[in-house]
């Protein structure tokens, strides 16, 4: 357990690369110790899982499958197991599985009440099947639950985008600028907020608040590299997307190409 907490540690300070590799390697210290632990097999599959999520596996498919396999024997022998719920839906996430996703996350909150992640993630997948107004009071209850949660910028990024997609651009920017104070990934709410601040017809912001997030992820320096980066391709998601967030980054001046 000891080697649990360490990674529980190095996982929480962001799912960067570098963090998840050195959370991977204090959960397999603790199952090298003790095989059958279920809490170091899971969160071992959560980070394989957001390593595929996040974007930076080596071999997303192996990841996944890894995931897998330790999700599938923690719940053979302790199927009422929330934590478990969770990270079986983050993996239907990574596979874009969005609707089997949701009944496991919302599996884990009906056994754990006080899930904060699986709230937070469940409004995620809320989000990318297109349905934001939907997403916005499962944030709002996870930053009631725990206001000073480790995933707090996810939150806070996550209700940007919510309410961006919702042409809510006030509530968008408001939430996106505090994102940006605890957010490990600021990118794409450097990215977003440019839209919103866009919409709102504050053209000079956008400019300067894109040149942030281009500095960060080259990739944001076209429209095609935006959208090469969505992790839906639903049509409601896509519709919504392009209505908000593609429109404010075309007014801000981003080039298609």
């Amino acid at each position: 357990m000891d080697y649990v907490m360490r990674g529980d540690v190095l996982s929480w300070r962001g799912e960067t690369k570098q963090n998840n590799i050195a959370a991977t390697a204090m959960y397999e210290k603790a199952l090298d110790l003790d095989p059958s632990l279920p809490f170091a097999k899971i969160s071992l599959a959560d980070e394989f899982a957001g390593k595929a999520l996040d974007d930076f596996s080596d071999d997303r498919d192996d990841d996944l499958r890894r995931a897998e396999g330790l999700v599938s024997s923690v719940l053979a022998e302790h199927p009422n197991y929330s934590y478990a719920h969770s990270i079986k839906a983050q993996i239907l996430r990574a596979r874009r599985r969005f609707d089997e996703a949701i009944v496991e996350y919302e599996t884990a909150i009906s056994l754990n009440p006080l899930e904060v992640s699986a709230r937070n993630n469940l409004a995620r997948a809320k989000i990318l099947i297109g349905e934001p107004a939907a997403a916005i009071p499962l944030l709002e209850q996870a930053m009631q639950i725990s206001p000073r949660d480790h995933l707090i910028g996810f939150i806070h990024y996550r209700l940007g985008l919510a309410h961006l997609l919702l042409g809510d651009t006030d509530e968008a920017i408001r939430w996106y600028r505090q994102a940006l104070l605890t957010y490990y990934d600021p990118a794409y709410a450097y990215v977003e907020l440019a839209a919103a601040l866009s919409l709102k017809g504050d053209k000079a912001s956008a400019q300067r608040v894109l040149a942030e997030a281009i500095e960060l992820k080259p990739d944001f320096a076209t429209i095609a590299g935006v959208k090469g980066h969505w992790p839906s391709q639903r049509p409601k998601y896509v519709e919504l997307a392009n209505r908000t967030m593609i429109e404010g980054l075309r007014r801000a001046g981003l080039r298609e190409e």
